[in-house]
């Protein structure tokens, strides 16, 4: 064998010595690291975000080990550098191998041969390519050793924490319940991968997530219990867990272990309804001919994602009791599970078949992807295409206006018969709470337009307008009975000194008058209650009884406007506010209103909550994350301040401001912002 076939094996040797000895220099760093993470979190638990980046960690400390000895041990693959490291390692060679390697002496490559031949080299250059490798091989021993002379569960919270496998409990050897894991996996539908949270105390999800808690299983078994939920517990191995599904309502799951207590807050978070906005067409109108195209265009949004989207058009023709419907769905689309999207399409009015005074109802629907609770619908605001009867515009001349805008959102009691019809129809396809919920919103309509029907009343017999403040919504009248509005519609007619037009039949002019709107009133008062207890096979003949007084007072009211109305005169310096200051004097200032029982009793469980918080933190916490709890059904405003409170005690920051903040908030006193400084900044 030649000398330089010598000098190849000897490379190929340092070649493998070189890549094994990197090897483990990158698993004995990975594993020190690992190491001295899980020591740490022993002694001090880390927070969950640095234990779920160590593996990351370990894996780059890995490669960067290994590459920087592959840099320290030189230019290995290069025949020459071989030689000299040979020659280093066995001088008795004299230079004569790397005298061989070198082109230049190839003259004299007999005499190199001879001279080298005579030197066994190769068995000191395997020893000295191998024996640095002891260093790595003992650190990464020595590693192993330590990972597994910790106590269980300690490697998998840092190999698994997202897992939220064993976990050992630190406050007492059988104390199941000091750290656990808490694993939420979110409904299929939102697409929402799962999370998991480190020793939490309470849990925000979707509601119909599953809620999975991990903890240590040591001493005593672990017992749970809940008001209106259902706790799975099982235990297995090192471990237990208690799995529960988020309910619809805010509850408290409490975990008990002979002396020790852990309370667990579920914080559902609803799936929104899709917002639905309608661009086009942008108001009511009224069309002379029933010809062209009527183009559509809608926007959606939902929190999560939306499934598809249309628009529902609704034809009403004929007059009084005697009309007729058509509904079409048009431009159906899917929407892919966007949160937001467009919707467009057109009607072409000539295939519609219209006549003289039909009505079009137009709006835009959307749905999302919710299996939990039933689909989310949201619609828009309707429009009405009206088309104009014969000789409808010689009656009145009046300068054209659109409607006002408070009154463009009205739904008209037609589109509610509908609605309810439609809901009748599908209520063995529809769960119980969907059922309920869309009966409610119905219902909450009709008592809008009945509010509206009841200022019509008040406006035509007072002479005064409706006020523009109190809208639909004036407390005076939102929840008048029939008999409560006549005789307020009476009290105001003498009040503004009405005269008497007509008592026929003994009736007062009130009932004689107003007597289509007041059938309105009393029939959508009837269908209002029984939409409000989801009733609503009984509460459509009130509809209809509705509509139909609604059709007459209607028809029974012809105005006939003559001239041009007033131009209305403006003060301009008093809405500009550039009145003299000079007259204006210092007012008092108002004082703080008093508590209700239910505040007062609020702000002092708080209050005691934290008088113990020094002593006792533990049961401090447990008092404030219970009556978080009840905020969240009786006043979610108050308990957002709250929440953060509780996460900065759970994590072992300073609350100060934080608990500062949800007492001002509990005790109805508004924070102030700082002034601004000299130079537009906050001091």
């Amino acid at each position: 064998m030649s000398a330089l076939e010598r000098l190849a094996r000897v490379q190929r040797e340092l070649t493998a010595a070189v890549i094994t000895g990197s090897v483990l220099w990158g698993a004995s760093t990975a594993v020190a690291l690992l190491a001295v993470v899980a020591v740490a979190d022993r002694a001090l638990t880390l927070p969950l975000e640095l234990r779920s980046a160590t593996p990351w960690l370990a894996a780059l400390a890995a490669v960067v080990a290994a590459t920087w000895r592959v840099r320290r041990a030189g230019p290995f693959a290069n025949p020459r550098a071989v030689a000299l490291w040979v020659e280093r390692t066995e001088p008795a060679l004299r230079y004569a191998l790397v005298t061989r390697v070198d082109p230049a002496g190839a003259a004299s490559a007999d005499a190199l041969e001879r001279a080298i031949a005579r030197v066994a080299f190769e068995e000191p250059a395997r020893r000295a390519a191998w024996r640095p490798l002891l260093r790595p091989a003992a650190a990464l021993a020595a590693g192993v050793v330590v990972l597994f002379a910790l106590p269980a569960g300690a490697v998998a919270r840092i190999a698994r924490p997202a897992a939220g496998d064993i976990i050992k409990a630190r406050r007492g050897a059988g104390d199941a319940l000091a750290h656990v894991a808490v694993t939420v996996t979110p409904p299929a539908y939102s697409g929402i991968a799962p999370t998991t949270i480190d020793d939490a105390s309470r849990v925000s999800a979707l509601v119909g997530s599953a809620v999975r808690v991990v903890g240590a299983a040591v001493g005593e078994p672990v017992a749970a219990h809940a008001d209106s939920v259902r706790v799975q517990l099982a235990e297995a191995g090192l471990k237990w867990t208690a799995d529960v599904t988020m309910p619809v309502a805010p509850s408290v799951v409490h975990f008990v272990q002979g002396t020790h207590e852990r309370l667990l807050l579920l914080e559902p978070r609803a799936d929104s309804a899709p917002t639905v906005s309608l661009t086009a067409p942008a108001r009511d109108s009224v069309l002379k001919v029933a010809t062209g195209t009527l183009r559509l265009a809608a926007s959606a949004r939902d929190d999560i994602g939306l499934d598809h989207g249309a628009f529902e058009v609704v034809i009403s023709s004929g007059e009084g009791e005697n009309f007729r419907f058509r509904t079409l769905t048009i431009a159906r689309a899917a929407l892919g599970n966007a949160r937001t999207a467009t919707l467009g399409g057109a009607i072409r009015l000539d295939t519609l078949k219209l006549e003289p005074g039909d009505l079009l109802h137009v709006r835009a629907i959307a749905l999302d992807r919710n299996t939990v609770g039933g689909p989310g619908l949201g619609s828009s605001e309707t429009r009405a295409i009206r088309i104009a009867r014969a000789g409808e515009y010689d009656s009145v001349d009046v300068d054209a206006a659109p409607p006002p805008e408070e009154r463009k959102g009205v739904i008209s009691e037609r589109m509610l018969i509908l609605l309810a019809e439609k809901l009748e129809k599908q209520r063995a396809q529809l769960a119980r709470e969907a059922f309920v919920g869309q009966a409610r919103v119905i219902a909450r309509d009709q008592n809008t337009l009945r509010k509206q029907v009841g200022n019509i009343i008040f406006s035509r017999l007072s002479g005064d307008p409706v006020d523009e403040k109190e809208g639909d919504d004036d407390p005076k009248r939102a929840n008048m009975t029939p008999e409560q509005l006549l005789a307020a519609a009476n009290a105001a007619t003498e009040a503004a000194g009405a005269e008497p037009l007509d008592f026929a039949g003994g009736e007062s002019p009130v009932v004689n008058i107003n007597r289509p709107l007041l059938e309105a009133y009393n029939a959508m008062w009837e269908a209002g209650r029984e939409l409000g207890v989801a009733d609503v096979k009984r509460a459509l003949p009130h509809m209809y009884v509705a509509l139909a007084a609604i059709q007459k007072a209607r028809s029974a009211e012809r105005v006939y406007l003559r001239g041009r109305p007033k131009d209305a005169v403006v003060d301009i310096a008093r809405v500009r506010l550039s009145g003299k200051s000079d007259i204006i004097g210092p007012s008092s200032r108002l004082p703080r209103g008093n508590l209700d029982a239910a505040a007062i009793a609020r702000l002092a469980r708080f209050d005691v909550a934290l008088g113990i918080l020094g002593t006792r933190p533990a049961a401090a916490t447990d008092s404030l994350l219970l009556l978080r709890a009840e905020l969240l059904g009786a006043a979610p405003t108050l308990a957002a301040p709250l929440g953060d409170a509780l996460d900065q005690l759970r994590a072992g920051k300073d609350a100060t401001e934080a608990l500062i903040a949800a007492r001002r908030t509990l005790a109805g006193v508004s924070a102030h912002a700082a002034p601004l400084g000299a130079w537009g900044r906050a001091p």
